[in-house]
């Protein structure tokens, strides 16, 4: 893990008491995760125009999170249809 020269940005948020339903609960822990990971990012300094690793908010050509999630639906499906095409081999 060790790589000179790379940095590593922490951020460590407000606590967050259980004292809500658990999709609620869950709902705010997305959005503070979200707001420290945008924080980083911006931390991070200047990002190279188009990099495949540099967010789409910040020039770069990473996936949005709509995408991404697009992305992964169409992964499944096609593994559901590989899992699907060889099971039924086996039956025949």
């Amino acid at each position: 893990m060790f790589r000179p020269k790379v940095p590593i940005v922490v951020l460590v948020g407000e606590p967050i008491q259980p004292t809500l339903p658990a999709p609620e609960l869950t709902a705010l822990l997305h959005s503070r995760m979200e707001h420290l990971l945008e924080q980083a990012q911006d931390a991070y300094g200047s990002h190279p125009a188009g990099e495949w690793w540099v967010p789409h908010r910040l020039g770069g050509s990473a996936p949005t999170m709509a995408e991404a999630a697009q992305l992964d639906a169409e992964e499944a499906d096609q593994r559901a249809a590989a899992r699907a095409a060889r099971e039924a081999g086996r039956t025949e």
